[in-house]
């Protein structure tokens, strides 16, 4: 699975000779602090059987809202001034990306974590950025790089090893 994201940073690598280490590194910190989360979580369901999914992506935005007020301390930002000067069809897409992209996905992946397997569920979430830059190709009416190819192929290989070790 970690083939697929070399894959398309080497693509970013040989388009503008940059590796962006940084970006990799937060990528790499992403990844695990949601692997700890998606295991406290199923820990939590385990132990709590009566919490539904909903609940649980609650408790979890809650979460998120106080990490919010914390780092907010430190660091302001403007919310509502960004959204000002933003325009209708920007403000519309931004609540689109919003509600679909975080709140309906991140409360289905907690449906799937609290019944599915862990390990299974982590690998088909890898796959956004694959999906995300085939949607690209499709939006932009540009044919997909041989990179996502490759990285789809690494992508079939890494999951089909899973499967057989299930």
């Amino acid at each position: 699975m970690v083939l697929c994201l070399f894959t398309f940073s080497l693509e970013r690598y040989r388009s503008e000779k940059n590796w962006e280490l940084t970006g990799l590194f937060f990528a790499l910190a992403g990844v695990c602090l949601d692997s700890c989360g998606v295991l406290l979580t199923r820990a939590a369901f385990n132990d709590s059987p009566q919490i539904a999914a909903m609940e649980g992506h609650f408790y979890r935005c809650l979460g998120a809202l106080l990490g919010f007020a914390i780092i907010s301390r430190f660091r302001p930002f403007a919310f509502a001034g960004v959204l000002e000067a933003m325009s209708r069809r920007g403000r519309l897409l931004v609540i689109a990306a919003s509600l679909g992209g975080t709140y309906l996905s991140l409360l289905l992946y907690l449906s799937a974590v609290k019944i599915g397997h862990l390990a299974s569920i982590s690998a088909i979430a890898i796959t956004g950025p694959m999906f995300a830059t085939l949607l690209e190709s499709v939006v932009h009416r540009k044919a997909p790089s041989a990179y996502l190819y490759v990285a789809f192929l690494f992508f079939a290989i890494g999951f089909y090893i899973l499967v057989l070790a299930s």
